[in-house]
């Protein structure tokens, strides 16, 4: 089914093994429900988790959120929660104010979800494949805690560009600890915790990468107020 425009509002894909937790890819590219604890968590978000690009071309720079325009209420709902009440706009974390793509379609048939994302001042279209690590027949597998995402990057303009993805993810763990991590088979972040395995708020995440060239930061700037999402965006912005 493909969905554009209004339609993309209520749509949130599952993306997790059977059973193992998963998070939703909403309809506009966001990542929502972060139900990974052996809870329900509905209508969440892990802080400022998203994809970003960067393209860099004829002696100019366009940086993107991977999002389309927010899906939630430009005024705010009445959610008993500082500064994402009724008047306040969408959450900040939503992203909503950052650069994102004017176009954007949702393709999604379970158990794999497309997003297209494009826009007139930006020189290429972003396809984004997710899925599940789901096999019929193969219940071992298919129940593995794990979400995919493909990114394509098709430059339609008539000049050489260099792009860059960034992928940032919140460790939502009490005590959180995070690792570089860098093998032969890829990239990226180990989330751990200082808990034991044996207290029962104990959790762990991997974010990896197959990708080459890649780099990783263990954490953003420790600041207050919104010094963390802007140092971030300033720095990808700065980064060659």
């Amino acid at each position: 089914m493909i969905y554009q425009g209004e339609r993309t509002k209520n749509i949130a894909f599952p993306l997790g093994g059977i059973g193992s937790g998963c998070i939703s890819l909403t309809g506009n590219g966001e990542l929502n429900d972060w139900e990974i604890f052996n809870r329900p968590n509905k209508n969440t978000r892990n802080g400022y988790s998203h994809f970003a690009v960067k393209a860099n071309f004829n002696g100019k720079q366009v940086v993107k959120i991977l999002h389309g325009d927010t899906n939630e209420n430009y005024i705010g709902t009445h959610i008993d929660r500082i500064h994402t009440g009724f008047g306040f706009g969408p959450r900040e974390n939503s992203l909503a104010g950052f650069p994102h793509f004017r176009d954007l379609i949702f393709d999604g048939t379970f158990p794999i979800a497309n997003l297209t994302l494009s826009d007139k001042d930006f020189p290429a279209v972003m396809r984004l494949t997710a899925f599940n690590p789901f096999i019929p027949h193969d219940s071992f597998n298919s129940s593995l805690p794990a979400s995919f995402f493909e990114w394509e990057i098709d430059n339609v303009s008539d000049s050489d560009v260099d792009f860059s993805l960034s992928f940032t993810v919140r460790n939502p763990a009490p005590s959180a600890i995070n690792s570089p991590i860098k093998t032969s088979d890829g990239t990226g972040i180990f989330f751990g915790t200082e808990l034991s395995d044996t207290e029962i708020k104990y959790s762990d995440l991997t974010i990896l990468t197959d990708a080459e060239n890649a780099s990783t930061q263990s954490c953003w700037f420790k600041g207050e107020w919104m010094d963390g999402i802007t140092t971030f965006w300033n720095q990808f912005s700065s980064m060659t």
